[in-house]
């Protein structure tokens, strides 16, 4: 701030003057009336009239009162702000907690479109990959994987729940992926979602695998992006090392770059 805008008018300074002589006024007031007396002979003659007016030192009980209420209102002002930026760091984490933390509840079958659903072996060991549409929802969602003997044989149960306060987002967010589901060595059966069977050795035991899924298998750990567009019956896959392949969604290959 400028000398000018600390500049006070005459006023202000003879209101102020006899809580100047007596030092109960801030370091910033006090440099302000000083400075306007060194210029102002008005003032200063003010000034000098309250001196011959009063004692030469105040009162040392009435301004050790004032200066002990002042410095107790600015305390309680100090630990009133405390307090409140405490509160409010408490109900943002109570919030978060309950939005992401607290119980939750499985997400309806309904909310998800599967479109392709293959079981496959590689090294001796069962997988699932999965092709679907799932909602976005505004906290994080979680997908629980259990074995379960029942009377269709030995079935692979995905749980997918979301935190029980939690809504989807507008549906033009919804998201289409492809995943892989990591069974245990042995064989399946059966791949529910919640009480919904995907898939069955009964019904799609039989099932052509298509290309895609093995390629998409073997470049799953150093990852690759893909484009999936469900309407055109397209998907795109970027290989890790630059290869770009194209197939439609039953396995047949439109386009290999390294061809």
């Amino acid at each position: 701030m400028s000398e000018h805008q600390n500049e006070l008018r005459c006023e202000i300074i003879q209101d102020l003057l006899p809580l100047y002589h007596d030092g109960v006024v801030n370091s910033v007031t006090h440099k302000a009336v000083e400075r306007h007396l060194l210029g102002c002979e008005a003032c200063a003659q003010e000034y000098r009239l309250l001196l011959s007016d009063l004692p030469v030192r105040p009162e040392p009980e009435a301004a050790s009162r004032f200066s002990s209420f002042a410095k107790a209102v600015q305390k309680k002002r100090v630990t009133t702000a405390l307090i409140a930026a405490v509160l409010a760091c408490i109900l943002l984490a109570a919030g978060l907690y309950v939005l992401t933390q607290v119980p939750t509840v499985p997400i309806d079958a309904s909310d998800f479109q599967i479109y392709r659903t293959y079981r496959y072996e590689v090294d001796g060991k069962q997988y699932f990959f999965l092709m679907f549409t799932q909602p976005l929802y505004n906290a994080s969602t979680s997908g629980l994987h259990k074995t379960v003997e029942d009377q269709n044989g030995t079935a692979l149960v995905i749980n997918w729940r979301k935190p029980i306060l939690s809504s989807k987002v507008a549906d033009s967010n919804i998201q289409l992926m492809t995943t892989r589901l990591y069974g245990s060595e042995g064989s399946y059966d059966v791949l529910r979602f919640n009480d919904t069977v995907l898939w069955s050795e009964e019904e799609n035991g039989s099932d052509p695998i298509p290309d895609y899924v093995y390629h998409i298998h073997e470049d799953s750990i150093p990852g690759f992006s893909y484009n999936l567009d469900i309407d055109a019956d397209r998907l795109e896959v970027f290989f890790d090392d630059g290869r770009i392949m194209e197939w439609d969604l039953e396995g047949n290959l439109l386009f290999d770059s390294a061809n």
